[in-house]
Parts: C-alpha cells; sequence; structure tokens
C-alpha cells in the first residue's frame, strides 16, 4: 500500500562551489497529478546544503524523494578489509573523513587525495589521473541490469561519480543526524511513515516510457512535447504556464511523476539476483529479480 504523501525529483550536481545550477527540484502530490519545480528558499540557484535542509524539513507528511546519483560503490570486496570500508555507512563515513574541511559537500579529495582508497579505481579525466586498478566495466549489479549506467569511478564530468561521492556525504549526514526520521533505501526499513530516500536514474524513466530525454533546444522554445509524453506515461501533467528552460529541470519533473507512479508497486521489493551484494545499492525502478521484465 502507498502511504507516501509527496514525491519529490532530484537532479543533482558534483561540481565545485556553492551553488549549481544543474540541481532541480520538483514535487508532486498523492491526490494531484500536477508536477511542479521547487525553488530554493533564497531564490537563487540550489545548493547541495540547501537540499540537506530541505529534505530534514520534509516531515510534515510522508514523503519519498529520488536523488540522481550512486548510493554506493561496485562492491566486489577490493575495498574491503586494509580500508575497513565493511559497509554502506561506513562508507559514507570514509567519504565525509576524506572531504573533512572541503566546503559545500565537495567530493574532490576522493580523486585528489594521495591516501584515498577510491584513488586507485578512479579514471578522472579533467586531471588525467587514471588509477593502477581503474576498469571502465567496474559496475555496481544494478548498473549492470540497467545496462546503460556508467561507473562511479570513470569520472569524465561534475555528473557520476564526482556527484555521487558528494551525495554519499550528505547521507552520511542524514543517517547520522536525521536517521529517527529519514530512511535510505534499500539500506533501512520503509514504512512509509518517515521521508524515504531512493537512488533514481532519469534515463531510465524516459527509456521506458519510450520517449527519448527533451534536448535543451526544444525546451527553450517551449517545445514540451517529449516532456509531456514522459509525464503521461507516469500519470503526471506539468503546471499549467510554468516554463521548463533546462534538461536538468526535465530531469527533476519527470522523476517526481515516476515515484508517484512506482511508488505503489514492487519497487520497494529487494532486489533478489544471484549473487548481489546489498552493500551495493539499487537505483528505484529497475526490476531486482532476475525473472522481472523492465518497467512497461
Amino acid at each position: 500500500m502507498n502511504r507516501f504523501r509527496r514525491f519529490v525529483g532530484i537532479d543533482w550536481s558534483g561540481a565545485r562551489g556553492r551553488r549549481q545550477a544543474g540541481i532541480q527540484v520538483a514535487l508532486t502530490d498523492s491526490d494531484d497529478s500536477c508536477c511542479r519545480l521547487v525553488k530554493a528558499a533564497h531564490g537563487g540557484n540550489w545548493s547541495r546544503s540547501d537540499v540537506l535542509d530541505y529534505i530534514i524539513g520534509l516531515d510534515d507528511l510522508p514523503t519519498l524523494v529520488g536523488i540522481d546519483f550512486a548510493f554506493s560503490v561496485p562492491w566486489n570486496g577490493e575495498l574491503a578489509g586494509p580500508t575497513r570500508i565493511d559497509d554502506v555507512r561506513s562508507l559514507w563515513a570514509r567519504v565525509e573523513e576524506l572531504c573533512d574541511g572541503t566546503e559545500h559537500l565537495y567530493a574532490g579529495p576522493v580523486w585528489a587525495a594521495e591516501h584515498s582508497p577510491f584513488r586507485p579505481f578512479i579514471f578522472h579525466h579533467a586531471s588525467g589521473h587514471t588509477g593502477p586498478s581503474y576498469r571502465r566495466n567496474n559496475l555496481r549489479a544494478v548498473d549492470a541490469v540497467e545496462g546503460n549506467a556508467i561507473s562511479i569511478y570513470h569520472m569524465t564530468g561534475t555528473q557520476v561519480g564526482a556527484g555521487s561521492f558528494a551525495g554519499m556525504r550528505m547521507l552520511h549526514r542524514l543517517a547520522t543526524s536525521h536517521g529517527d526520521s529519514v530512511a535510505i533505501w534499500p539500506f533501512d526499513a520503509v514504512d512509509g511513515t518517515r521521508t524515504t530516500i531512493v537512488e533514481i536514474y532519469p534515463s531510465f524513466f524516459y527509456r521506458s516510457a519510450g520517449v527519448s530525454r527533451p534536448t535543451r533546444a526544444d525546451l527553450l522554445a517551449s517545445d514540451y512535447r517529449t516532456l509531456d509524453k514522459a509525464l503521461g506515461f507516469y500519470g503526471g501533467r506539468r503546471r499549467r504556464g510554468e516554463a521548463c528552460r533546462s534538461v536538468d529541470q526535465a530531469d527533476a519533473l519527470v522523476s517526481a511523476a515516476a515515484l508517484r507512479k512506482l511508488a505503489d508497486s514492487a519497487s520497494f521489493a529487494g532486489p533478489a539476483r544471484e549473487g548481489f551484494d546489498p552493500r551495493e545499492g539499487w537505483i528505484f525502478g529497475v526490476p531486482g529479480r532476475d525473472d522481472s521484465p523492465l518497467l512497461r
């Protein structure tokens, strides 16, 4: 039974700096299919700390929040043992420890610090760093099942890896200071009474809807046909008269609609695939069982 009353889709960014145009937030409600953008409280671009505060403040209604970054890493044993990263919470804590003193939840030390246990596995295009253990196909089980996801260790921009490690800093703070009011799936039990946070991948939502992601040119020209088709697949719609001017905004809107649709399905069933390590986490909506078809 779907007990959630509000659904929030967040497009994320791992870029350096305080505020990021790439961070966009959208929401919809259980009794209203309208999906609308949410502005940061100060009126400018969102910061990662703004998002943290926003999530903490969602405790007035049972809320499902989807955020576009990987909540964990490929768990193939290489990070266990000597580095004492034995579970997902120690992973988040290690990322936070590495980044101690780094402002705005930026995660640069993860790939730049010589003592980072992650650095040997990382390819970082901007700096030219290629770790001795880097493999482009070093994927989590869910990334392989989804089929188009990129390794968290393949860093060619401010998304995926950079955004994911920055996101882990936020998850660490939520888990350690707000665990009574926030559940992080699939690592915590979900009962619909707390704010629940899930990992999402907007590209998967578009493909499942049978449409391509809208282009920036289309959105700037107010051509919303592709966006509206994706929203409609999940039973959502845009707020009348509201402009959507970036792909990041479109991703947030579609994610909010998809969360509303999928929250009443078997999406919360724990992944049950052969050889799956639960410490890797899972992308919400991607089938978690070997005999499950892709979302239709």
